[in-house]
């Protein structure tokens, strides 16, 4: 696969993201094997505009716009970055990554390399949450969710990695791949827009906090259920988007040896990481990477 026919994205929402993006970003150059050198295009409001991130080699910032209608609502800037980045790259590119703020590239990550036969690479959720069990009825929430994207109830399923439920499809967004040719983060935004617009669903199933705040996954998953067929979609495995949040409670093979294991981590802002074992090479580059950003030094205090 030729450098330029994938492109990373992401965004700056807040000032104090800076940092989180700057690793993720080095993490990919440092890590990210045959796809270390591809465009990352980061979306920010304009007043971020000049940060330090967009001194990067092959980093591109634009600015971005987000719609009235989803403007406040939680994760709007991910699925407007997306779609925004969807319509800015070339016809070459076939692979579009979203790779979050708070993800570490630390092995090459080719499996978000599409190819010919595949038209998008996500992971199932780390838990159930507001996902529908398959073995019970689509409640309201879901109802409403497949009906405006058009997806019929058929028998698809994934299971959440740490609460091992099996769900009607429902997957991570820290990281994953999307050929931009199908337009998919266009309709993203789109159906995501008219559901936040859509006043008796807000104030019906959608009026508690975790279901608004995780309606752009549902949105997407439904999405990918009706456009990405069975065989063209790649379901990655745990070592990518592996939860370091969530490492002491995972049990068995679900559980990493060590962090040089992982292909692409994701961790939240007050994560703690000292309990994941890390080796060399990738203990010292996490503690240069690091050291001048004010994170939580732990993350490299453990070796073998």
């Amino acid at each position: 696969m030729q450098e330029q026919t994938a492109a990373f994205v992401t965004v700056l929402s807040k000032a104090e993201s800076e940092p989180r993006i700057q690793r993720a970003i080095a993490s990919l150059r440092e890590f990210g094997g045959m796809l270390a050198s591809c465009p990352v295009l980061v979306f920010a409001p304009a007043p971020l505009l000049g940060s330090e991130t967009g001194g990067i080699d092959r980093v591109e910032m634009a600015e971005l716009k987000l719609e009235p209608a989803i403007a406040d609502y939680p994760f709007a800037g991910k699925v407007a970055a997306c779609a925004q980045a969807e319509a800015r790259v070339g016809r070459d590119t076939k692979s579009l990554v979203w790779l979050g703020a708070g993800c570490l590239v630390l092995n090459p990550p080719t499996l978000f390399a599409l190819g010919p036969d595949c038209d998008a690479a996500f992971r199932p959720v780390h838990i159930a949450n507001v996902g529908s069990l398959r073995s019970g009825p689509l409640d309201d929430y879901w109802a409403a969710v497949y009906a405006a994207a058009g997806v019929h109830d058929g028998d698809r399923s994934v299971e959440s990695l740490l609460d091992r439920q099996r769900l009607r499809p429902y997957y991570n967004t820290h990281c994953f791949s999307v050929n931009p040719g199908l337009g998919l983060m266009a309709s993203w935004q789109d159906l995501f827009r008219s559901m936040a617009d859509d006043q008796a669903f807000q104030i019906g199933p959608c009026r508690d906090e975790p279901h608004r705040i995780f309606l752009h996954q549902a949105v997407l998953s439904a999405l990918i259920t009706k456009s990405v067929a069975p065989g063209r979609l790649r379901v990655l495995p745990p070592s990518y988007s592996y939860p370091l949040h969530f490492h002491a409670k995972l049990a068995g093979a679900r559980r990493v040896r060590r962090m040089n294991d992982i292909v692409c981590a994701a961790y939240e802002e007050d994560s703690d990481l000292s309990m994941v074992p890390v080796d060399e090479p990738l203990r010292s580059w996490l503690r240069s990477i690091i050291a001048h950003d004010g994170a939580r030094p732990s993350i490299i205090d453990r070796g073998r």
